[in-house]
């Protein structure tokens, strides 16, 4: 009998950025066969983030991240595995976590598993709202306190005084746009048929 291949499944996924209002959030379909890391660049492309941070996940009481010189040693070593070995199911919640120092902590709803539909790249976004805050902002409540207008002595770490120079680049609120942000995903991540 020969081995058949598990054939690949379409994730269709809520994501929201814990913490902001109005929330910052998208829904995004994404193969089940792709490994975190290449999930981790999906997330960070089609949230509007930098991919240049130490990140995790939070699956099922399980941290799992990348090597790197700041991670946690209780982070274990995801840089092999996929997204279907976790058998996701659907109203199942994970969380993902953008950059380890800042906090930024996103939930992620599996809202339906679905067979690919023929003639659609994937991954691909299919809605949202929001754009994520400037890369400079610290965490959710940082942000939070300049958007109030607290100044900066009140609400930064010392040690990042240099960064918070700039008001704009930690509230920055820029319109999310469906049609461009999908086309930049799928040629950032050199989308495919799975169909």
């Amino acid at each position: 009998m020969p081995n058949s291949i598990p054939s690949t499944k379409i994730l269709r996924l809520r994501i929201s950025l814990e913490g902001t209002y109005p929330e910052v959030w998208r829904r995004l379909e994404v193969p089940n066969r792709n490994s975190l890391p290449w999930f981790h660049c999906t997330l960070d492309v089609a949230m509007g983030w930098q991919q240049h941070h130490l990140f995790k996940f939070l699956i099922r009481g399980m941290e799992i991240g990348v090597p790197g010189k700041d991670m946690s040693p209780k982070v274990q070593n995801g840089t092999n595995r996929r997204l279907d070995r976790f058998q996701l199911k659907q109203g199942e919640k994970i969380y993902y976590v953008h950059n380890i120092n800042g906090h930024w902590r996103h939930e992620i709803l599996v809202e339906a598993i679905l067979q690919p539909e023929p003639n659609v790249l994937y991954p691909r976004l299919i809605d949202g709202s929001g754009t994520c805050p400037g890369e400079l902002s610290l965490s959710p409540y940082d942000r939070y306190l300049l958007i109030q207008g607290l100044d900066d002595e009140e609400t930064c770490n010392p040690a990042f005084d240099i960064y918070w120079t700039k008001k704009e680049d930690i509230t920055r609120s820029i319109t999310f746009k469906l049609g461009p942000a999908n086309q930049y995903l799928q040629r950032a991540l050199n989308s495919k048929f799975y169909a």
